[in-house]
């Protein structure tokens, strides 16, 4: 799905994941070609660094009309649970495509990998699809781009379909006793 935009997706978001250190999540915006319409996303623990880079996305892209969100991670949440509550508030955006910019510290990086792998498997049944993913490794650079975006499991439409209500219909809540994921 990486590079394939459908053409119902017009909207473009923009994930920018951060550290405590910020000047890597400012490159990884300037390697995004900011556009007019854009929804910036940017993500982390420290919602001190994101209100820093918010700052900055500000100052740059004055002249467009961009929107700028913050979502900022629970350090006290699993991995499962920072994927989900990401990926939940990410597709309040849908339909849109997705570039997304690992530019943070570790648990970060693999936060917004699995959240890339998630939107590559579901993606197309949420009407969400990423263009492309790619880290900072430091604050000087080039960005590293994922050639490809692996997708966690094959899934048809007709399966998606009967695990969502297989999942709905097992408990209300987000969990079950084991701690499984049912929010697909």
């Amino acid at each position: 799905m990486l590079g394939n935009t459908a053409p119902f997706m017009e909207k473009r978001c923009i994930v920018i994941g951060a550290s405590l250190n910020i000047a890597p999540a400012r490159l990884a915006l300037i390697n995004t070609e900011v556009n007019d319409g854009d929804v910036i996303i940017l993500t982390g623990l420290s919602g001190d660094a994101l209100n820093a880079l918010e700052g900055f996305v500000r100052q740059v892209y004055q002249d467009l009309e961009v929107k700028v969100e913050s979502f900022v991670i629970n350090p006290r949440a699993s991995l499962i649970d920072a994927v989900i509550d990401l990926r939940s508030f990410i597709e309040d955006c849908a339909p849109c495509s997705f570039t997304i910019g690992i530019a943070g510290d570790r648990w970060v990086t693999t936060i917004l990998s699995f959240l890339a792998m998630t939107l590559a498997t579901v993606g197309g049944f949420v009407n969400v699809s990423v263009d492309r993913v790619f880290v900072m490794l430091d604050d000087k650079g080039e960005p590293v781009n994922w050639p490809i975006v692996p997708r966690l499991i094959d899934l048809s439409l007709v399966e998606f379909r009967v695990l969502r209500l297989y999942l709905q219909w097992l408990q209300p809540s987000k969990r079950d006793s084991e701690g499984l994921c049912i929010k697909i």
